[in-house]
């Protein structure tokens, strides 16, 4: 049976569709709004520590690709990451950089609650991406210096 031009046309149309489709969900996933999702695991104090020394493995598994918040002590920032300290563990966050983000301004020793995305996990800690700062719980305590009176 022979097939009309319209009919080949129509198609070829719907597979072509069907195909921009998957690329475009593949290429721009959808949103997702970090400020306002609830985080499947929240961090404070040693309960990293003790989920990667008990199962490293399984924690791997458990926590890739999650929304995931943590509450420590900034150690160090870097120009792309920052870096947190949790009872000895480390954890990497990258912050959301989009045209409506700004840089995070933080201090060193200030105590922060990150939320973002788990991308690894490793035995001294925690990579994560898209990070957003929470909240800022204290300022470090700054020295004061002497008058010299």
């Amino acid at each position: 049976m022979k097939r009309s031009f319209l009919h080949e046309s129509l198609l070829y149309l719907a597979a072509l569709l069907l195909l921009l489709s998957l690329l475009v969900r593949i290429f721009f996933p959808p949103y997702v709004n970090l400020g306002k999702t609830e985080p499947m695991v929240e961090f404070a104090g040693d309960d990293l520590s003790r989920l990667l020394n008990t199962a490293p493995e399984e924690s791997m598994d458990y926590l890739k690709q999650q929304i995931v918040q943590v509450k420590g002590t900034v150690d160090s920032v870097g120009r792309d990451a920052f870096y947190l300290d949790l009872d000895g563990k480390r954890v990497t966050c990258k912050p959301r950089m989009t045209i409506y983000d700004q840089r995070p301004q933080l201090v060193i020793a200030q105590q922060v609650v990150v939320k973002g995305v788990c991308t690894r996990v490793t035995a001294q800690g925690l990579l994560m991406k898209k990070c957003l700062v929470m909240a800022r719980l204290e300022k470090p305590a700054v020295p004061e210096t002497s008058t010299g009176d």
